[in-house]
C-alpha cells in the first residue's frame, strides 16, 4: 500500500466527510437509569474479539428495561455496534441522492451522549474493530464492486485509508496490531493497524474466479482461520498470522455460509447445506458434524462447554462432541450470531431479542422491538441497534 501523509489524507477525505464533536445526542427515549457502574469488559469487534466467540463479560440484564435510547441523527438504520473502554461505537446508514452514505458515531456507553461522529467514504459495511489507538471501519460506495478500509483515531480523525477495487464482504479482524480482511477477489490481506501498511496478502482464486473469501476471519491458537468458497480451492484454511502461509486445509469443496469461530481448541463453521462442523484448530481434523435445517445458519457462539447457532431457531451443541443439546424456536427470526453471557444466551433478530437459559433453552425474557445488530454484551448491560436509527442500552436499574 502507498501510505498517504496524514495531512494529505485528511484533506482528501474532507469531501467525504469529517469528524465532528457534539455535546449530547438527541435524548429521546432516555430514562433516569444510570448504567456506568454496570459496564464491564470489551466487545471490540465482530463476535466480541478476534476469535469471534460471541462471548461477553458478565451476565447481561435480567429484564428488557431500556436504560437509555438515542438516535444517530439522520441515519435510518443502525448496522453494527462495538464497545471498548466505556465508549460504544455505532454505524448507521441511509440513502441520500441515490448514494449510500452513513456514519460512525462514538457514544458514551453510560449515558448515550455523543462523543463524536465521523463520515467515511460511502456507507459503513460491517462491524468496526477497535484497538488501543484506532477504530478500523469497512465501508463501500453505491458501487458494490468497490470498498474502503478507514482507520480513525479515538478523537474521530481519519488517519489512513485503503481503497479496494473489489467487493468488501466482511468485517475486519484485529489481533496484535494487525488487521486481517478477506475480499471478494479471493484475497486475504494483512495490514498494520496503526499506519495501514500492507504486511502480506495471499490469494485463493485466479483472475477468472472471484467470490471466494466472503466472511469475517478468526484468530486463535496462533492461527488465522479462513473459509474459502472458490470452486477449486474451497475449504477451511488455517494460515500463519505472520505471513499467510497455509498450515492446513479441511472440509474441501465446502461452501460456507458464515465465518469461522474458534474456542477451546476447536473452530466451528456452517455450510450452505445446513451443516455445522467442529474442527481441531491444531490439525484440521474434523471432530464432529451436525445437520441443521437451514442454509441461513449464523456463525457459532461459544460458552464454557457449548456452541450456539441460530437460523430462526436457536441451537445448542456440546462443544466437545457436537451432540445437540436443545433447539428452541426464537420467535424473533434470530439469524445473527447469539451472544453468550454468564448464565444467559441472547439471540437477536429482526423482531427483537430472545434470552434463553444456556442449559435447557428455556425462555427467560424477550425484547419485543425490531433489532438490526448483534447484541453487544458489556457486564450487566446489553446494547442493540434498531432500524429507526436508534441505539438502546438495556439494563436493570
Amino acid at each position: 500500500m502507498s501510505t498517504p501523509s496524514r495531512r494529505g489524507l485528511l484533506a482528501s477525505l474532507a469531501t467525504a466527510g469529517s469528524a465532528t464533536l457534539a455535546g449530547c445526542s438527541n435524548p429521546f427515549g432516555r430514562t433516569d437509569c444510570t448504567v456506568g457502574d454496570r459496564l464491564a469488559g470489551d466487545w471490540s469487534q465482530a463476535g466480541g474479539g478476534p476469535a469471534h466467540t460471541g462471548r461477553g463479560t458478565g451476565p447481561g440484564p435480567d429484564s428488557n428495561r431500556i436504560a437509555w435510547r438515542v438516535g444517530l441523527g439522520e441515519e435510518r438504520a443502525v448496522g453494527s455496534l462495538a464497545y471498548a473502554d466505556g465508549t460504544l461505537y455505532a454505524t448507521g446508514s441511509r440513502i441520500a441522492d441515490r448514494e449510500r452514505v452513513g456514519s460512525l458515531t462514538a457514544l458514551d456507553a453510560a449515558t448515550g451522549a455523543t462523543e463524536w461522529s465521523a463520515t467515511p467514504p460511502g456507507s459503513p459495511h460491517g462491524t468496526p474493530a477497535v484497538t488501543d489507538d484506532r477504530i478500523i471501519l469497512p465501508s463501500r460506495p453505491t458501487d458494490p464492486d468497490a470498498g474502503f478500509l478507514t482507520a480513525f483515531d479515538h478523537a474521530g480523525e481519519a488517519v489512513w485509508r485503503e481503497p479496494f477495487d473489489t467487493r468488501l464482504t466482511a468485517a475486519p479482524t484485529v489481533h496484535d496490531g494487525t488487521v486481517y480482511l478477506g475480499l471478494w477477489d479471493g484475497t486475504v490481506r494483512a495490514y498494520d493497524a496503526d499506519d495501514g501498511t500492507e504486511r502480506w496478502r495471499v490469494r485463493f482464486a485466479d483472475e477468472r474466479e472471484e467470490g471466494s473469501v466472503y466472511d469475517t476471519l478468526a484468530v486463535a491458537d496462533d492461527r488465522l482461520f479462513v473459509g474459502v468458497a472458490s470452486s477449486r480451492e474451497a475449504g477451511l484454511y488455517a494460515l500463519s498470522p505472520d505471513d499467510g502461509s497455509v498450515e492446513w486445509r479441511a472440509l474441501p469443496n465446502t461452501q460456507f455460509t458464515s465465518g469461522p469461530t474458534a474456542a477451546s481448541g476447536r473452530v466451528a463453521v456452517a455450510s450452505r447445506f445446513g451443516q455445522v462442523t467442529g474442527v481441531d484448530t491444531a490439525t484440521g481434523e474434523v471432530e464432529w458434524a451436525d445437520g441443521l435445517v437451514s442454509s441461513r445458519t449464523s456463525p457459532a457462539a461459544f460458552g464454557p462447554d457449548a456452541a450456539y447457532l441460530a437460523d430462526d431457531s436457536v441451537f445448542a451443541f456440546d462443544a466437545e462432541t457436537g451432540d445437540r443439546r436443545w433447539r428452541v424456536d426464537s420467535r424473533v427470526r434470530a439469524r445473527s450470531r447469539p451472544t453468550v453471557g454468564d448464565g444467559a444466551v441472547f439471540a437477536p433478530g429482526p423482531d427483537g431479542v430472545v434470552v434463553l437459559d444456556p442449559d435447557d433453552g428455556d425462555v427467560r425474557w424477550r425484547f419485543r422491538e425490531p433489532v438490526t445488530t448483534a447484541a453487544v454484551l458489556a457486564g450487566a448491560v446489553l446494547f442493540v441497534g434498531q432500524p429507526d436509527g436508534r441505539v438502546a442500552a438495556l439494563a436493570d436499574c
